[in-house]
């Protein structure tokens, strides 16, 4: 009887390491259950995704840390590569810096809408947001910070007048998509729960 109850307890225990590791993985990849099945869980652990490698670039890397280095390649580009230039109007010369000043007012006015309600602006951690933010300027885009970002790049890439420099600056969407914002709102998703899933179908991802 002692033996069978020990078999029974490693079992147990088994089972629980076995589902932590898949509390474990769901948290860090995203992974979702068809029907909470813990079969189809084990399943998946023990064939991971193929895109695994690219998964670790998911919230890696800071959009302000990113946003600076676009912008020094794209000002680098414009002077080193002057064959790539395109012909602008004189007037890109304050299209440019004026398109850099709208960014930097929309990113700073998207911070201050978080600020004021008392959730976390850390873009590396959505898990830590403690309420959905819909108002003010978040009723017109769910990224004002990210299309702030965007709109100072854009400016930078028209003020060098470079097309290498302008396809730096637009790169930027699809990374933002596949590896920060997609993140972000699987989290929230989860986290939330309808009224976000509801907030996703009202508002748009960048404007």
């Amino acid at each position: 009887m002692l033996k069978i109850f020990q078999v029974q307890q490693t079992s147990a225990q088994d089972r629980q390491h076995t589902d932590g590791l898949i509390r474990h993985r769901r948290r860090c990849y995203g992974i979702t259950l068809a029907g909470g099945s813990k079969d189809r869980a084990r399943t998946t652990l023990s064939n991971p995704d193929r895109s695994y490698p690219m998964q670790r670039l998911e919230l890696a890397i800071p959009p302000l840390a990113l946003t600076m280095g676009l912008a020094l390649a794209i000002t680098a580009i414009g002077y080193a590569l002057p064959g790539a230039s395109i012909p602008l109007p004189v007037f890109k010369e304050w299209i440019g810096p004026a398109l850099a000043v709208l960014g930097l007012a929309v990113c700073i006015s998207g911070v201050i809408a978080f600020r004021k309600a008392g959730t976390t602006v850390d873009p590396l951690n959505p898990d830590g947001a403690s309420r959905i933010v819909d108002a003010g300027i978040y009723n017109v885009s769910r990224n004002p910070m990210y299309l702030g970002f965007l709109l100072v790049l854009i400016g930078i890439a028209v003020w060098s007048a470079n097309w290498l420099g302008m396809t730096l600056a637009l790169a930027f969407v699809p990374y933002m998509n596949r590896f920060q914002i997609g993140p972000e709102e699987r989290i929230l998703s989860e986290k939330f729960g309808t009224p976000y899933r509801t907030y996703l179908t009202r508002v748009r991802r960048w404007i």
